[in-house]
């Protein structure tokens, strides 16, 4: 009858130890999978916000040594000592990572996506590997059942007798009979062993969501550098003083800051110098775009924003300020012939500007008009209504004696807006 009890308290601890890494294994794949979030939820932030990132990576921390501090807490989560300690543990060596890959700029080389199934694996593996290196004694599997199914102690005693050196006496023999009565009656073999709920795969399930919908996040201040620099080109064509004098403080600032990279801080004061000659600034802006290609990513996107904000293309941070009527460094009126935005799309209609010869031939351009035709030289100023009246008769007489090709009729009707 010993071998008999031996046999089925060694399968209960079996199924036990297996049940406890299984367990252990879903607990450590949730709290990789909130780490992971706050881990994707940094790398959101990383671009433009290196210490808030950091912040977030580190978030995970002290809410894992609540349980490892708390008795209450574990007790409600189920958790053992030694499993609120490593919870603790990997929550600071994850968090620890994380700080230390966002203030290297190691960001850029870790896809979100990435970060969740890198964590999540190793969580499940480390809890796993945990539960199942503890041993599960027979008296400890026998414990287990008598205090789960109200045996009285039954299973617990027959193991502790088996190991002892009366495991032969009558009494022990008589032990171990009630434990093998007790273990057919209670059909041991096919109790369940589970210690956790349907609660720990619902916070597994929601914690992985969680990790899903953070690496779907576009990532803040990210920014294109090839689109920028063409966005950056196409603007730098048409600066006003003003705004090349701001590109250029631009590039040598950016110059003074690339020490480490000597090549790129060529490059960024051959276009600093180009941008305050206006010479050749398409060349150098093509040069400098070539040199970040070997440059870190945040570095040349974090170049490619300021130089968006400088020439006040699409994308930059380009703050308006009131322009007085004599400010020598007020920008030029916008030309809605010249200026073109992305894809080519012009943001303001285009004008018709029209010039008479007979304007040179006024005296005083800047004469005040009176409220009827004013002679000056040989020419009168007009009042615009009466101006555009007479213009539009005069289109509508060339048009009726037939003095305008036919290739310009359709124009000048709309232009004039004559019936």
């Amino acid at each position: 009858m010993r071998e008999q009890v031996l046999d089925i308290l060694a399968a209960a601890a079996r199924k036990l130890r297996f049940a406890r890494a299984v367990e252990a294994a879903a607990l450590g794949a949730t709290i990789a999978a909130l780490c992971a979030a706050a881990w994707q939820l940094a790398w959101t932030l990383a671009w433009l916000h290196p210490l808030a990132a950091a912040a977030c990576c580190a978030a995970p921390v002290p809410l894992a040594l609540v349980p490892a501090m708390s008795h209450r807490v574990r007790r409600w989560f189920v958790l053992s000592r030694g499993q609120a300690r490593a919870m603790g543990a990997f929550c600071v060596a994850a968090s620890g990572a994380g700080v230390a890959c966002v203030l290297t700029g190691a960001t850029p080389h870790l896809p979100k996506l990435v970060l969740g199934l890198l964590l999540v694996p190793a969580g499940a593996l480390a809890g796993a590997a945990l539960a199942g290196a503890r041993r599960v004694s027979l008296v400890q599997a026998g414990l287990f059942h008598d205090v789960r199914l109200g045996l009285a102690e039954r299973l617990s005693t027959a193991a502790e007798l088996a190991g002892s050196a009366g495991r032969d006496k009558p009494l022990a023999q008589c032990v171990y009979a009630q434990a093998l009565a007790t273990a057919s009656d209670r059909q041991v073999a096919r109790r369940s062993v589970w210690r956790r709920s349907r609660s720990t795969v619902a916070a597994l399930g929601l914690s992985l969501a969680l990790c899903a919908a953070m690496a779907l996040l576009p990532t803040a201040g990210r920014v294109d550098v090839e689109k920028s620099f063409e966005q950056i080109r196409a603007r730098a064509g048409d600066l006003s003083p003003a705004t090349r004098k701001g590109l250029v403080e631009t590039l040598r600032r950016l110059a003074a800051l690339a020490e480490k990279d000597p090549a790129l801080r060529d490059r960024l004061r051959e276009a600093a110098a180009a941008a305050a000659k206006n010479e050749k600034l398409q060349e150098r802006l093509i040069e400098l775009e070539q040199s970040l290609a070997t440059a870190d990513d945040a570095e040349a996107a974090r170049i490619a924003r300021e130089l968006l904000g400088a020439t006040g293309s699409e994308g930059g941070d380009v703050t308006a300020r009131p322009v007085g009527p004599g400010d020598a460094n007020a920008p030029e009126p916008l030309d809605a012939n010249a200026l073109a935005g992305a894809g080519g799309v012009k943001p303001l209609p285009a004008r018709v500007l029209v010039y008479d010869r007979t304007y040179r031939n006024l005296i005083d351009a800047n004469a005040s008009p009176g409220p009827e035709h004013v002679r000056v030289g040989p020419h009168a100023f007009l009042r615009l209504d009466d101006a555009w009246a007479d213009a539009r008769a005069r289109a509508a007489a060339a048009l009726a004696d037939g003095r305008v090709p036919a290739e310009y009729r359709t124009l000048l009707r709309r232009f004039f807006e004559i019936d």
